[in-house]
């Protein structure tokens, strides 16, 4: 994941006991009719949890569909997921976007590799050369931002400039997309270099806006002017890469 991304927070539910019917653990998570998530949490707990956690999620979010998983499997409970909540959404509809099951940048192919979504944010990232999300050392992010300061590109560099201070080397506005290039130094959490060159589209019919970032690591001893030089070559491609959003009411 990268330094700025959106991390799911794990409430994990203890049970003295297990239906024989529904051995191991679970996970709930609750999403709209477009596929966003609704809850912040995802709530776990052992089989004898199962049906406590469906009624939590349904009083929660009348009218969500409800997503089953064993744990372990990472497989839904065929028995009861996909759950449709009784009553009628309080969630004003959203956009739909549309992600890409692949991307090509600077030459190389990048496949998704991992997505996750909540009321505010859908989040789709791709990886190369065959690296895992966990340990990647290019990365290819496209974020669903649907907040107020996401609304048009002078909001949004703002809006990311305060949350990420110095960080932010260079930020600018042409034709209509917000760019950003941003580099993070070392620390004691995260002892590498990484750099994000952001490109953001605001269509209407997405009704926020849509990221596409470029991120890289680079090793804590790289020369600063190495990074700078190449973060301008990538900012360059993002301008000239013709690729758009898709969205759907």
């Amino acid at each position: 994941m990268m330094k700025f991304l959106w991390l799911v927070v794990v409430v994990i539910l203890a049970g003295c006991s297990t239906f024989a019917s529904y051995p191991g653990y679970y996970s709930v998570e609750a999403y709209d009719s477009n596929g966003n998530r609704l809850d912040r949490t995802t709530l776990i707990g052992d089989g004898s949890r199962v049906n406590s956690m469906i009624n939590a999620n349904c009083i929660a979010f009348p009218g969500a569909t409800l997503v089953i998983k064993n744990t372990k499997t990472k497989k839904e409970l065929s028995e009861r997921s996909p759950l449709l909540c009784r009553g009628k959404s309080k969630v004003k509809e959203s956009s739909k976007f549309k992600a890409p099951e692949e991307k090509i940048f600077l030459d190389k192919t990048y496949e998704e590799a991992f997505r996750d979504s909540n009321d505010k944010e859908s989040i789709y990232e791709y990886t190369t050369d065959g690296e895992k999300v966990e340990n990647w050392s290019t990365l290819l992010t496209l974020s669903h931002l649907r907040i107020k300061q996401a609304e048009n590109a002078e909001e949004l560099i703002e809006f990311t400039k305060a949350e990420f201070g110095d960080s932010v080397k260079s930020d600018f506005i042409k034709n209509n997309y917000g760019y950003m290039k941003i580099i993070f130094s070392p620390d004691a959490k995260y002892p590498y270099y990484e750099t994000a060159i952001k490109k953001s589209f605001h269509n209407s019919k997405c009704r926020g806006a849509v990221v596409f970032t470029y991120a890289k690591k680079y090793s804590p001893n790289t020369v600063l002017k190495i990074i700078q030089k190449e973060s301008d070559i990538a900012m360059d491609a993002l301008q000239k890469d013709n690729w758009s959003p898709a969205c759907t009411i």
